[in-house]
């Protein structure tokens, strides 16, 4: 749990793909289960886990380093600094949690835009987040969980800080 963690998943959405979210605390045959099971084609992590997803990831893989400062610039120094114009749906995918796979293998659970909108409108409306102005919350689940959802994307919908709570 992190700021870089939102800000990545953030970016992922924003390129119009969906994020799975993988903890590196798993052991290496469900991360390589989950990677192979969803064709990843990038992973984003802390620095401190490259080597462990380069071991684990098929060699066509892209492993990018977050929280780097000099590869982060030397990575974005190509790219224009605004907005991509994008064609994201209700329908396209914004995540796969993946069940804690009590049948013996783990089980994607696919979460469209929609649903993911549906949800978070609905914690807005519950809390009355939306009528507070410079209102805070609090991060503390696991982004591997989909409780994340209810931890992060309330706040951010509607302008509100949040306080996230580092890993204990």
């Amino acid at each position: 749990r992190s700021e870089r963690m939102i800000v990545s998943i953030l970016a992922v959405l924003k390129c119009v793909a969906a994020y799975v979210p993988v903890s590196p605390g798993y052991p290496s045959e469900r991360i390589s289960y989950v990677l192979s099971d969803t064709g990843a084609r990038v992973v984003l992590c802390d620095s401190d886990y490259v080597r462990l997803f380069e071991r684990l990831c098929d060699s066509s893989t892209g492993i990018v380093p977050v929280g780097d400062p000099v590869f982060e610039a030397d990575l974005l120094s190509g790219y224009p600094s605004t907005n991509p114009v994008t064609e994201v749906g209700s329908g396209n995918l914004a995540y796969v949690i993946y069940t804690s796979g009590t049948t013996g293998k783990p089980k994607g659970v696919m979460v469209e835009h929609k649903g993911l909108v549906n949800i978070v409108n609905d914690q807005i409306a519950f809390t009355g987040l939306d009528s507070y102005i410079n209102g805070s919350s609090l991060a503390y689940s696991n982004y591997v969980f989909d409780a994340h959802v209810m931890d992060i994307y309330p706040s951010l919908l509607t302008g509100n800080k949040i306080y996230v709570v580092p890993e204990l």
